[in-house]
């Protein structure tokens, strides 16, 4: 039991309601308690006593199918009504608790918050989605979608969504939200305003999150926003008189690192207890998540090294709920902003913002990377930019070592490539314009954000981890979408309003700092270490081109032959232990039959 709220250590589950008979499970953290207390006629004793349980059941109660819509923070829950012999589950917004299931009608209906929990229920435990397991094996699908898992006979709710099952009848799966549904009210009429009720919404969305009887702990780049989580968490922790806040850094033993010295600059300017992460100082800890890959849910997960890393630390250290910064990225997106502009003539504020976004990113993108879609969208005839974008698409097929892998017979089996159309088109955001003219936009809730939510709430499971994303409260999505583009990007800096709302929050090399470095590629070259004897072999023939293989396969013994001190590229090296990860969790699954 991962207990870190006050009322999960009252609650004891499944919760039976005396008077209905009706049963809830649920494995939630609901921050608006207090509220909903009192519209459900419970504010009669302390609120730490009434579990999440019965405040769902409440809801439920009063508010019938709809109940999830009133519910903020991260659920994921199930309500079976004995007298009507029907069950309702639900999975919150954004997708950070997990929910499988396993249907077969007239049978049995299974749910759990992991697909492994499942498998012995099913009649073959081992027969595989094969589509899910070519989205392993190639680039770009892993959010392919948000129903399938890599069994067959087990499925994903998908976030924001609730499944009704009554008897005899099969399963009613139906969306209850979406981010563009709610404007703000009152809305904001100045640039002011808009920033004012940014940065309190921000505040209120860390702060709820802090809500535990246990130390909090964080994970803490160079960047804008796991800098701009620990600032308010901290403030908050010391207004309360609460244990220092933990926070976990990924860093680098070069010295002139610029995302290290961010770290630390952060660390200097507030009261942390913090912990550095060096990949090539951390032989017993990179070893243990290499120890782990036969155990992953999903072979996805081989990927995370830099995120496990952090949550292997956090619980070594003894802490059990951890803060990060996703999706700030994703929230504050500004979309086609410089197409709106060039749609309505203002080629100067496109000229200075695309000059003003290469300062930003330094060498990592030029100015043609900024004007070349506006360059084609308005001056190369649309019959020539489908010639292009097809000629690219090929291109990148043959340069893509991944899906050259893909035998041609699996390919035409799953339909490869409507799965990568399919992907594409679920990455977009949703746009809307109001009756004011105001355009909304929203990438959250796409397959990038829910892809990284899951591969983080897997992680962190792993190692006894209960993750927490200020940035994706509910009410600070449904605000973000609506904050105007001309917000988002200026002076070449993304998040522009996050930054300006918090700069009285920040040390000001924090908030306007430029670039973006990563270090996952040390930890990924850190890995190979202890992953590299996983030869590439057996399990995956059935789908791979054999010459192609033969050839990664050798390679792959190249490198593991090369030493440890061997420069070896990560764009090499992540394809390799894909595959390697892959095969391993495929023997995993094969031997577990056994």
């Amino acid at each position: 039991l991962l207990a870190t709220t006050p009322e999960a250590l009252q609650e004891t589950q499944p919760w039976t309601d005396p008077r209905t008979g009706c049963v809830v499970v649920t494995d939630s953290r609901l921050d608006n308690r207090e509220e909903l207390a009192g519209l459900l006629g419970l504010a009669d004793r302390p609120i730490d006593e009434i579990g999440d349980a019965q405040l769902i059941f409440a809801a439920y109660q009063k508010w019938s199918d709809s109940c999830p819509e009133k519910l903020l923070g991260d659920f994921t829950f199930a309500i079976w009504n004995p007298a009507t012999k029907k069950i309702f589950c639900a999975r919150d917004q954004l997708g950070v608790r997990l929910f499988y299931y396993h249907y077969l009608e007239g049978r049995i209906f299974a749910f759990a918050t992991r697909s492994e929990a499942l498998r012995p229920l099913l009649a073959e435990p081992t027969a595989l989605d094969e589509g899910r397991l070519a989205d392993a094996l190639t680039d770009h699908l892993e959010g392919y979608d948000h129903v399938s898992s890599f069994y067959r006979d087990i499925k994903r709710l998908p976030p924001a969504n609730s499944l009704i099952l009554q008897m005899n009848s099969p399963p009613v799966i139906k969306s209850f939200w979406q981010p563009l549904q709610n404007p703000p009210s009152p809305f904001p009429g100045t640039e002011k305003q808009w920033l004012e009720q940014l940065e309190a919404l921000f505040v209120e969305a860390v702060q709820c999150r802090l809500r535990s009887h246990l130390p909090i702990g964080a994970m803490l780049s160079g960047g804008l926003d796991s800098s701009a989580v620990v600032a308010i968490a901290c403030e908050k922790l010391q207004h309360d008189n609460k244990p220092k806040l933990a926070t976990f850094s990924a860093v680098s033993s070069h010295p002139d690192c610029p995302e290290t010295r961010a770290i630390r600059l952060m660390q200097s300017s507030f009261e942390l207890s913090s912990t550095e992460v060096d990949p090539e100082k951390s032989p017993d800890l990179m070893q243990a998540i290499a120890a782990q890959w036969p155990h992953f849910d999903e072979p996805f997960e081989a990927s995370a090294t830099l995120v496990s890393a952090q949550y292997l630390s956090a619980q070594q250290n003894n802490i059990r709920i951890v803060l990060d910064g996703i999706d700030a990225d994703g929230l504050l997106a500004e979309g086609d902003f410089l197409h709106e502009l060039a749609r309505a003539g203002q080629w100067r504020q496109v000229w200075r913002e695309s000059r003003a976004s290469v300062r930003f990113y330094r060498s990592e993108n030029t100015l043609s990377y900024f004007l070349r879609p506006l360059v084609s969208e308005f001056l190369v005839p649309r019959p020539v930019r489908r010639v292009v974008r097809y000629l690219r698409t090929q291109f990148r097929k043959l340069n893509d070592h991944t899906q050259a892998l893909i035998s041609p017979e699996f390919a035409e089996k799953i339909d490869l490539q409507a799965r990568y159309q399919t992907s594409a088109a679920n990455s977009a955001g949703s746009k809307l314009v109001n009756h004011s003219m105001h355009q909304a936009y929203c990438v959250v809730a796409t397959s990038n954000t829910v892809t990284a939510v899951e591969r983080y709430q897997r992680q962190a499971s792993r190692w006894g981890i209960e993750p927490r994303h200020p940035f994706l409260d509910r009410r600070l999505v449904e605000f973000c979408a609506w904050l105007p583009l001309e917000l988002r990007l200026r002076d070449g800096y993304p998040k522009w309003a996050l930054r300006e709302a918090l700069s009285p929050y920040l040390p000001r090399e924090i908030t306007w700092r430029r670039g973006k470095e990563h270090l996952g590629g040390l930890f990924t070259k850190a890995l190979w270490k202890y992953s590299r004897q996983a030869l590439i072999k057996d399990q995956l023939h059935p789908w791979l081109v054999e010459a192609t293989l033969a050839n990664v396969q050798t390679r792959f013994k190249e490198i593991t032959n090369l030493g440890t001190g061997s420069v070896v590229s990560e764009n090499e090296l992540e394809p390799m232990i894909t595959l390697a990860a892959v095969n391993i969790w495929l023997n995993a699954l094969v031997n577990s039959d056994k």
